[in-house]
């Protein structure tokens, strides 16, 4: 979806301002990360429908936020890292045809959060390959 708005709430897509198409998009790659995933959620103006005007210039965004498994031989570090790198390739592959993009700036660009223990966050996210 092209340009500054959101869609409305779709209740195809559990009320998320996303088009059903991006959901399921977004739930096939999480499903292939079971093994390094606990938990995930969209956050954001996708979540709530509303835009701070200072992002009103670019499209939206897509904030995803994921809880990693704990990982019982000390991988959660690189696991940030690998999830990145999987998520770059998936939109790479499959984001033209899912209105979803890994350039940041590109409207319905994926934004991933990492949730840590402690309740501090790290963000990091897909980049384009250059």
């Amino acid at each position: 979806m092209a340009g500054s708005s959101l869609p409305p709430a779709n209740p195809a897509a559990l009320g998320l301002h996303m088009t059903s198409k991006q959901l399921a998009g977004l739930l096939v790659w999480l499903d292939e990360q079971q093994e390094i995933v606990e938990r995930a959620w969209i956050f954001g103006s996708q979540f709530s429908g509303q835009r701070r005007e200072k992002d009103t210039s670019n499209g939206p965004d897509v904030d995803l936020a994921v809880e990693l498994q704990i990982s019982p031989d000390g991988k959660r570090n690189l696991w940030l890292h690998e999830l990145r790198h999987r998520l770059r390739e998936f939109l790479d592959k499959n984001g033209a045809a899912l209105d979803l993009s890994s350039n940041e700036g590109e409207a319905n660009f994926v934004h991933l959060e990492f949730c840590i223990e402690d309740g501090r966050s790290l963000t990091m996210w897909p980049r384009a390959r250059h």
